[in-house]
């Protein structure tokens, strides 16, 4: 999966400037989510020690990205 998100940077930009300013805004949200990531899962486990809130937000995120990366795989290019 990586290789192929790294991939996408080039193939879905049609310049070096456009990867750069992609991959730069893809690397702070990873950043982010590494950042606060463990945090908030803390907050949730400590609410909510059976780990409903958890699998629920997980299963949004996965979905949000799964049509993030179907919606990005149906266009040509991304700044067009």
């Amino acid at each position: 999966f990586f290789l192929y998100t790294m991939t996408m940077f080039a193939a879905k930009t049609s310049s070096p400037v456009e990867t750069a300013r992609l991959s730069g805004m893809a690397q702070a949200g990873g950043y982010f989510m590494s950042a606060f990531g463990p945090m908030l899962y803390g907050m949730a486990f400590t609410a909510n020690p059976n780990g409903v809130i958890q699998n629920v937000v997980y299963l949004v995120l996965v979905i949000v990205m799964i049509v993030a990366a179907v919606m990005m795989a149906m266009t040509k290019h991304l700044f067009d």
